[in-house]
């Protein structure tokens, strides 16, 4: 164990992995218009999901429930239903990569 002055009582492995996130966030951050980043978009996303999924504590499947058909309506709104307000599908121009109207009043 190990003790810093700004992390307090920490072991070497949570320090090692600690540097080792933040370079690998650098370097996405660095290289994310390249080519290949996706795949560090996609592992810095999948860390995120766990990361929530271990500081959310769900008291039942009730909740659970509740929580991932809000989600599904939320995509449902972006996908189907933003066309109608923003003249374009706002997920499916992500998607593609295209640029989106810098002014948000010239949607409409």
């Amino acid at each position: 164990m190990l003790n810093l002055p700004l992390l307090g009582e920490i072991s070497i492995l949570s320090l090692v992995v600690l540097i080792f996130a933040w370079a690998f966030a650098i370097f996405w951050a660095t290289t994310r218009k390249a080519s290949y980043s996706w795949i560090g978009q996609d592992i810095l996303g999948i860390c995120l999901m766990i990361t929530v999924l271990q500081l959310a504590q769900l008291p039942n499947i009730k909740v659970a429930t509740v929580l991932l058909s809000c989600a599904f309506l939320y995509d449902i709104f972006w996908v189907f239903l933003s066309p109608a307000i923003f003249h374009d599908s706002v997920m499916i121009a992500v998607a593609r990569g295209e640029k989106l109207a810098e002014n948000p009043s010239q949607c409409f």
